[in-house]
């Protein structure tokens, strides 16, 4: 996690519920896993060119956040890569559902 202190997520909820009919994001609670202060998690991808830069991921890379309650921000968990948050079907379907969403913007 060293390697990934400047990553970071500046997106509002709003804005990161915006971004999951697009395939882009993925969120839920932590449930049982809770972990103090961390209540939420979220998987996000193809968001803010220098954020992505700063978290080192590639287009169309998951990276995985954990949201902070007493700062109010998301603070970097991991690749989902290396967490396995999301499946690779999910991954698909997400990728359908941007490419679903592009071809409604021409028509």
């Amino acid at each position: 996690k060293s390697e990934c202190r400047l990553c970071g997520l500046s997106l509002t909820w709003r804005q990161l519920t915006q971004l999951g009919p697009q395939g882009k994001a993925y969120y839920g609670g932590l449930g049982l896993e809770k972990d103090a202060p961390y209540s939420h998690w979220a998987c996000v991808r193809d968001w803010d060119v220098e954020e992505q830069l700063a978290c080192a991921a590639r287009d169309g890379e998951y990276v995985c956040f954990k949201f902070n309650t007493k700062t109010q921000q998301f603070d970097y968990d991991n690749m989902n890569e290396n967490l396995g948050v999301l499946s690779e079907a999910e991954m698909v379907t997400a990728k359908a559902a941007e490419i679903k969403g592009l071809a409604t913007l021409l028509d």
